[in-house]
């Protein structure tokens, strides 16, 4: 029933009330139907009001839920960390550092005859290029990656040599030559010994720390491109390399 009906009805001097009924003025129905029109506004500002509430609870929720998706995006990663190790190990032929080096050896030889009497000398070089392949060692026992407060953590012994390294261009030069020196055989015996100079050269390279940060760099950065492609991740830390 509308205000306008319930007016009209007061207006007619009727009011039930207390189990009985009574009959009334009509400036009483007025001043009954003032307060119950009073009410109906109060109502309908509560009504309101409770309108709002809800759809700012709603609104609320909404945010909160978006917060929680954003937070549980920063710390996805921590769920991929098990696949990214195992992800490690299958790309360990792919996680190498390779150097380029020119190398060169020179060797001077003396020849003596007649019990000294007669003296000859010479010297030849070879040069060559030498490439060296660094690595880590990826058995299951042998690293490790997990979460720490500064980020994430790989922990694994150092980079090593793990191949022999490649020789090409090999050349060689005679600097000096005696009557009686055999040069041919001194540049021979320099390219036999040419690939196991390198390889001893390459063993202590891998002791370096450029070389050392070179082979972090790939395995850090191979982390990382597998976990911001997961599903979700919105955030990966600092990953740092801990040796052994």
């Amino acid at each position: 029933m509308s205000v306008k009906s319930l007016l009209i009805g007061l207006a007619a001097g009727v009011l039930v009330a207390g189990g009985g009924v009574y009959m009334v003025t009509s400036g009483g129905a007025v001043a009954a139907a003032e307060r119950l029109k009073e009410m109906a506004i109060k109502l309908q500002d509560v009504t309101e009001s409770r309108d709002r509430a809800n759809t700012k609870v709603a609104d609320l929720e909404k945010v909160i839920e978006e917060r929680e998706k954003t937070l549980l995006g920063y710390t996805r990663y921590t769920n991929y960390l098990t696949a990214g190790k195992k992800q490690l190990q299958s790309q360990a032929k792919l996680l190498t550092a390779s150097v380029r080096r020119n190398e060169g050896n020179t060797l001077y030889l003396t020849t003596t005859m007649l019990g000294g009497l007669i003296k000859s000398s010479g010297a030849v070089s070879i040069s060559y290029t030498a490439d060296y392949y660094f690595g880590f060692a990826f058995a299951p026992n042998a690293y490790d990656v997990r979460e720490t407060p500064a980020g994430i953590e790989i922990r694994i012994g150092k980079p090593q040599l793990i191949a022999r390294p490649a020789i090409s261009n090999l050349t060689h030069k005679e600097l000096t030559t005696g009557l009686f020196t055999d040069t041919q055989a001194a540049i021979i015996k320099l390219q036999e010994q040419a690939s196991d100079r390198a390889f001893q050269q390459g063993l202590d390279m891998a002791k370096q720390p450029a070389i050392q940060a070179l082979c972090e760099k790939s395995l850090i950065t191979a982390l990382q491109g597998f976990l911001w492609k997961q599903p979700g991740v919105k955030f990966v830390p600092q990953i740092s390399v801990v040796y052994k």
